[in-house]
């Protein structure tokens, strides 16, 4: 993947669903300044996108490390660094990382930052 990928996120089928079918859920995080993951278009799956989908894209900032350490909605750790997402393993899983191809801060109507990775 070329690192100045680009995608207009107002065309994402992702971010479509979580403003307009998930509504509650994205106006929480965008107001407790939680961090939106939202996956390339070519990479969702053809199936419905179900709350676990979402609650794995949804990262609340750690107190300690709050730029690179964080937990998802369905409690897993998770870790940014040098815009690598990694997803440390659970006790039946490996570690899953990906890369960050942009990230971009959007407000709401009411003025609030969030950011989307």
């Amino acid at each position: 993947m070329e690192s100045n990928y680009d995608e207009d996120l107002n065309d994402n089928t992702f971010f479509q669903i979580l403003q307009q079918t998930h509504f509650e859920l994205f106006q929480k995080a965008t107001l407790d300044g939680w961090v939106i993951c939202v996956p390339r278009s070519g990479s969702l799956p053809k199936y419905a996108l179900s709350h676990e989908d979402f609650f794995n894209h949804i990262l609340i900032p750690s107190d300690e490390l709050p730029e690179t350490h964080f937990r998802s909605l369905n409690d897993k750790d998770v870790r940014i660094c040098n815009r690598v997402v990694t997803v440390e393993p659970g006790s039946n899983s490996s570690p899953f990382s990906t890369h960050v191809l942009f990230e971009e801060t959007f407000y709401t109507e009411d003025m609030l930052k969030y950011k989307v990775l």
